[in-house]
């Protein structure tokens, strides 16, 4: 989890991540990018896809 804080640049933020504070990264493999979104009961959605490393500070 990331806080929201954090981010650099939130286009196009879903009304979801509105309220939230933190929010759910995950990292794909050999450095090409991360996943950006949320869990909801036992289903990931990906909400953004950073493969430029630039949407929030690492």
């Amino acid at each position: 989890m990331i806080d929201k804080s954090s981010f650099n640049s939130t286009p196009n933020i879903p009304t979801k991540f509105e309220k939230e504070t933190k929010i759910s990264v995950c990292r794909l493999p050999q450095s090409k990018g991360r996943v950006i979104g949320y869990v909801e009961e036992d289903t990931f959605y990906v909400v953004w896809v950073d493969t430029k490393f630039n949407m929030y500070s690492h």
